[in-house]
C-alpha cells in the first residue's frame, strides 16, 4: 500500500519503514541483495537497521572535509588493497 506524506515528511527516515515492510513481506530468496539510496539513506539508524537484518545495502556518502580526512587515513592502511 502506498501513502502519500506531508511535504515536511520526505526525508528517508520517513520513507525507511515502507522500505523494510516491503523487504519483510518477501520471502528470503526474492529479497535485493543490495539496497540503494541516496546520501539522506546513509544515516545511522537506517543503516543499523539494515546491518541488524543482514540487508546488503549501499548508500552514497556526503564528502565534507572530515569524510574525506577519514578515508585517506584508511586508505593507509594494511588492508585496502588498489582497485
Amino acid at each position: 500500500m502506498w501513502r502519500v506524506q506531508p511535504g515536511n515528511q520526505t526525508a528517508a527516515l520517513f520513507s525507511a519503514p515502507d522500505l523494510f515492510r516491503v523487504l519483510e513481506s518477501l520471502p528470503a530468496d526474492r529479497r535485493p541483495r543490495v539496497i540503494r539510496g541516496d546520501m539522506a539513506f546513509g544515516v545511522e539508524p537506517i543503516m543499523a537497521r539494515a546491518e541488524g537484518e543482514n540487508q546488503g545495502y549501499l548508500f552514497k556518502l556526503r564528502l565534507t572535509k572530515n569524510v574525506k580526512v577519514l578515508i585517506e587515513k584508511l586508505f593507509n592502511e594494511p588492508q585496502w588493497q588498489a582497485a
